[in-house]
């Protein structure tokens, strides 16, 4: 008896780790081999380790993110007090996976336009927190 007490004590404080680390992230992860890559807490950037070597392709202010199939969409807002990243326009963007094209600084009619003829027709968008898979 005092050893599956132990047990238990041992293993509900992993459970509920495991548990509350897998319901931070929402829906499919993300399309051909993209990733979410953390620099730090306020600074997260979309990046495809396998074929860019890990080239940022929208960031490093990513605010928010969602994608669809192929098409990734989402936000990227500079933080206060630190200037865009010459490359990566603050704005919203859209990139094909599947093709790593991409459109960045984008108005949100135009992004929605643009959402629209790509098929998603209401896009949704979360925190990069809680869209997976991450890289640290």
């Amino acid at each position: 008896m005092l050893g599956s007490c132990r047990w238990i004590q041992t293993c509900l404080p992993l459970l509920a780790l495991v548990v509350a680390v897998a319901g931070c992230n929402e829906g499919e992860p993300l399309p051909n081999g993209y990733h979410l890559f953390f620099a730090n807490s306020s600074e997260a950037s979309l990046v495809k380790p396998a074929t860019k070597g890990g080239e940022c392709l929208a960031g490093p202010h990513v605010a928010e993110l969602g994608h669809s199939g192929a098409i990734i969409f989402g936000r990227i807002e500079p933080k206060a007090g630190l200037p865009p990243h010459p490359d990566h326009a603050p704005g919203y963007f859209v990139i094909d996976s599947a093709t790593d094209t991409k459109s960045t600084g984008l108005e949100r009619a135009a992004w929605l336009d643009e959402l629209k003829a790509a098929g998603i027709a209401a896009p949704v968008l979360l925190p990069p927190q809680r869209v997976w898979p991450k890289k640290y």
